[in-house]
């Protein structure tokens, strides 16, 4: 027997998504209309309650293709935080990096982008906003003004990192460099 829902209901559930981080969705044959990374379903759903709901573990399965799926390698970089403000997570498509803020997703996170697809990090240094940028070569490059420089800090590949923003300023910095380097959920996700 179908089960029969409004288009407006379900485009409803589907925009309450991060689009960037849920990109797909797809129909699979047991659970139906699956969203999430493919072949990842992250929620499924639900023509009779009219809504998304998370794929549970014993669905994960089903949802996802087990010659696609593959146990991911997860490095808890928590040691490294000066202190925990919130636990986020850095995915590639083969490690997964738990972190202990804002700033510390912003430090992992802009050098994993680089070392994915190089030259990244050149193009969101030419990104200025009022009063700073995000990265540069150049460590006095970062600020308008030249007293803020104490909050930067150096990656491993030679670029200063402007560290003095509020959260969602940091995070957007990343997901701004995932997005100029082209890399789409199965590649670099952040999460909370």
């Amino acid at each position: 027997m179908a089960q029969v829902s409004l288009t407006s209901i379900l485009s409803a559930e589907l925009a309450k998504l991060d689009h960037a981080q849920i990109p797909h969705v797809w129909l699979d044959q047991e659970l139906g209309i699956v969203v999430g990374t493919y072949p990842n379903g992250q929620f499924s759903y639900d023509f009779i309650g009219d809504q998304l709901s998370a794929v549970s573990e014993e669905n994960l399965d089903k949802v996802t293709d087990p010659k696609v799926r593959q146990k991911k390698e997860e490095v808890s970089l928590l040691h490294l935080a000066e202190r925990i403000t919130d636990v986020y997570e850095i995915e590639t498509q083969d490690m997964i990096y738990r972190v202990g803020s804002a700033k510390q997703a912003l430090l992992i996170g802009l050098e994993k982008i680089e070392e994915l697809v190089p030259g990244t990090l050149a193009e969101l240094a030419k990104c200025k906003g009022r009063t700073k940028r995000p990265v540069s070569l150049d460590r006095e490059q970062l600020y308008d003004r030249k007293s803020q420089m104490r909050y930067s800090e150096r990656l491993k590949n030679g670029f200063w990192v402007a560290t003095n923003n509020k959260t969602p300023e940091a995070l957007e910095y990343v997901r701004k460099a995932a997005s100029i380097a082209g890399l789409t959920g199965n590649e670099f996700q952040l999460r909370k």
